[in-house]
């Protein structure tokens, strides 16, 4: 508890919505989200609280990552490789880095995937 005390000081911790969060950033924030990605199927998972988090819910967390990143923010997100991602991002001004995740999820281990996905960056 004193290591995680030590390595915490001056950092504030909180908990709320990504509007509550993101609206609270400014200079030399450094900011990483990673949302319920965009659906690529009909069984994508796309929630943590028991709401959709819809494509709606994307563009305002992209926006307010923008407004972010002007009031001096370093901003990353991740997200599933949609064409609906890549242009919300792009779009932005975000530079767009594609990796490979191996998805360990799924009761059938011959099911598990290595998919692409992408992490949005605004420098």
């Amino acid at each position: 508890i004193d290591y995680l005390s030590f390595r915490l000081s001056g950092i504030e911790l909180i908990t709320a919505g990504f509007e509550e969060t993101l609206a609270a950033t400014g200079e030399g924030d450094q900011i990483y989200c990673d949302p319920p990605y965009d659906k690529t199927s009909k069984t994508s998972f796309v929630s943590y609280d028991g709401k959709p988090f819809s494509q709606s819910d994307h563009v305002l967390l992209a926006n307010m990552l923008v407004d972010a990143h002007r009031k001096g923010a370093a901003v990353a997100i991740s997200n599933s490789l949609t064409s609906f991602t890549l242009g919300l991002y792009e779009e932005r001004g975000f530079v767009i880095h594609r990796l490979s995740a191996y998805r360990s999820v799924g009761s059938k281990p011959n099911t598990r995937k290595t998919e692409t996905e992408i992490l949005a960056v605004l420098k």
